[in-house]
């Protein structure tokens, strides 16, 4: 499971965690289509598209997609309990 947001976005470090196999890749749903359609090592159905505060779950854990407050900090997956 791995999460990337718009400005931490690193063509370089995708393409090495899809190289080592990350299954789930939660991304905001702007997003989708660049990794489904630039990491060839991604399989499209391991790309899941989330839209602010939008929950999922990933096995046992439940997440939310947010946006932080302070702009510098953009946004990020929570895990909720």
């Amino acid at each position: 499971m791995h999460r990337f947001g718009q400005d931490h976005l690193d063509h370089n470090t995708v393409c090495a965690l899809a190289r080592r196999g990350v299954d789930k890749w939660y991304v905001p749903a702007a997003l989708g289509g660049w990794f489904r359609s630039e990491v060839k090592d991604i399989r499209p159905e391991e790309v899941v598209e989330l839209s602010w505060w939008e929950e999922t779950t990933h096995g046992s854990l439940r997440l939310m997609f947010v946006r932080h407050c302070q702009p510098a900090c953009a946004a990020g997956l929570v895990l909720l309990r």
